[in-house]
């Protein structure tokens, strides 16, 4: 997936009960925008981009979400992508890798793969811009244990017709409505501040037309009564997620605690459905990234909105370097 981050400097004033504008500046500051995630256990990637100013951006958010998707990430590769940067990644005590541009993701990565535990320097540099660096920890996972799950039916069908549809279908078409509580268990270590992530995609398979490729319709939405997964700044919901609801947490409220969370995830309605959850361990900085970003992303259609300022730890840049971890779940 990939993201941007669009620099500016705006000022509102209001003298004297009279509303003045002033001109959106068209001076950025120098400095190259990085995001890149290091994923114990997957390659890591790095995207790197010429940062610009919101009055010469176009404006994507006319437009529904597929197309918001494919603009925008047309207008990345074409416009602000950097293919001729020179980027190192380096473990800390250990070896440095050459990171090389690959066109067909717009990408640069390396043959290393990053592991739980490994301190990571990033150095990247481009004609033009200052030397940008930034720093991050792969954090140890955490094992989920108890896992348990109920299906429950909408009101649409019966227990009956359910059964019925699969028998004459071959799959359950009223399964649409039908969801999963999913019931699991981890524990906290104690006497430091750890930070999270739950992924929880739920996921269909079906065929292609021609029956030759597998296809998937995957869903991240999930919904909670646990209070970890409450965010009271989150007043309006965003694409399948209901108002104030979060993925992204600390430990606060469970420092060194075991804790027993309970969510729900409306089931895809393909023959072949199931869940994947991940609790995934995230590096501070990528934590208040997050935070930020979910944030921003419900206030970038609300002329009222307070200005959100996203979160970023790349020294003489934009934007991100963070880590994860996590132990992959399929419930069934």
């Amino acid at each position: 997936m990939v993201r941007k981050i669009i620099t500016c400097i705006a000022l509102i004033g209001l003298l004297s009960s009279c509303e003045k504008t002033i001109e959106l500046g068209t001076l950025v500051p120098e400095g190259l925008t990085i995001y890149a995630l290091a994923s114990a256990g997957q390659p890591f990637v790095a995207y790197v981009s010429h940062n610009q100013s919101v009055s010469e951006a176009p404006n994507f958010y006319y437009l529904d979400y597929a197309d918001f998707c494919d603009e925008t990430k047309a207008y990345f590769n074409k416009t602000l992508v950097v293919k001729e940067a020179d980027a190192t990644l380096t473990v800390i005590g250990g070896k440095s890798y050459k990171l090389s541009f690959d066109a067909s993701t717009s990408a640069f990565s390396c043959e290393y793969i990053p592991a739980v535990g490994d301190k990571l320097e990033l150095t990247v540099s481009a004609p033009g811009y200052p030397t940008a660096t930034s720093s991050t920890t792969v954090e140890q996972p955490l094992e989920l244990t108890g896992i348990e799950s109920i299906v429950t039916y909408d009101e649409a069908a019966t227990p009956a017709q359910h059964a019925q549809a699969r028998s004459l279908h071959g799959y359950d078409p009223y399964g649409a409505d039908s969801v999963a509580t999913i019931t699991f268990t981890f524990k906290d270590s104690a006497r430091q501040r750890n930070y999270y992530r739950l992924k929880v995609r739920s996921v269909g398979e079906y065929l292609s037309l021609t029956g030759t490729r597998t296809l998937y319709s995957v869903s991240d939405a999930f919904t909670s009564g646990n209070s970890i997964f409450h965010d009271k700044q989150l007043m309006k919901g965003y694409g399948e997620w209901e108002p104030f609801v979060t993925n992204v947490f600390d430990d606060h409220l469970f420092d060194g605690m075991q804790y027993t969370a309970t969510i729900t995830s409306r089931l895809r309605n393909e023959k072949k459905n199931y869940i994947i959850i991940e609790l995934q361990s995230i590096s501070p900085e990528l934590y208040y990234y997050l935070k930020s970003y979910q944030l921003y992303r419900i206030s970038t259609d609300d002329v009222y909105s307070t200005p959100i300022g996203l979160y970023c730890n790349i020294n003489n840049g934009w934007g991100i370097l963070g880590s994860t971890s996590a132990i992959r779940y399929i419930v069934k």
